[in-house]
């Protein structure tokens, strides 16, 4: 791998030679850039950096325990396994479908602009206010779990919101 500062923010970049099955990143301080190449099952925690995914990057199944994700024009993941807020929230702008790990708290509604699938996999997504404001595309919940929306004040608030531009459909 190569290392480098951009704006001060410590990068890791790495270009494997062959199939690597499986590789666990736990670099909560680093942004982490997959170069081209292909990996059975990669589990990242980039905690408040971001994981990129490279153009030609090839992945059987990403998990993310945590921090952002980018996901270039020219990558395959088959399946990407999410367990906090931050790693949904940036999935669902970036319009990646999504299978939850973990129950979600979260402390801001996810936006969704584009057409994603969340899977809530067993799993809850909880939020003291919206959840989901869909102004744009059509977001898919599918799997059994619950979300829910409480604004906390004497009105109820909705657990998923679609503006005009918007489509929310839900499978069972």
């Amino acid at each position: 791998g190569e290392t480098s500062s951009q704006d001060s923010e410590a990068k890791i970049e790495i270009v494997p030679e062959g199939v690597v099955e499986s590789l666990n990143l736990n670099t909560p301080t680093l942004t982490v850039e997959l170069g081209a190449g292909t990996y059975g099952t990669v589990e990242a925690l980039t905690a408040t950096q971001t994981l990129i995914i490279g153009d030609g990057v090839t992945i059987g199944t990403l998990i993310l325990n945590g921090g952002a994700l980018q996901v270039d024009e020219g990558a395959t993941i088959d399946e990407i396994i999410v367990k906090d807020a931050d790693a949904l929230q940036t999935a669902i702008a970036a319009g990646v479908d999504v299978k939850l790990g973990a129950d979600i708290t979260l402390t801001t509604y996810l936006a969704s602009t584009k057409d994603v699938t969340v899977n809530l996999n067993d799993h809850n997504i909880t939020s003291g206010s919206l959840a989901f404001y869909v102004t744009g595309g059509t977001l898919t919940i599918d799997g059994e779990g619950i979300v829910t929306g409480n604004s906390g004040n004497s009105y109820s608030q909705p657990a998923v919101w679609a503006a005009t531009n918007g489509k929310v459909v839900i499978m069972n």
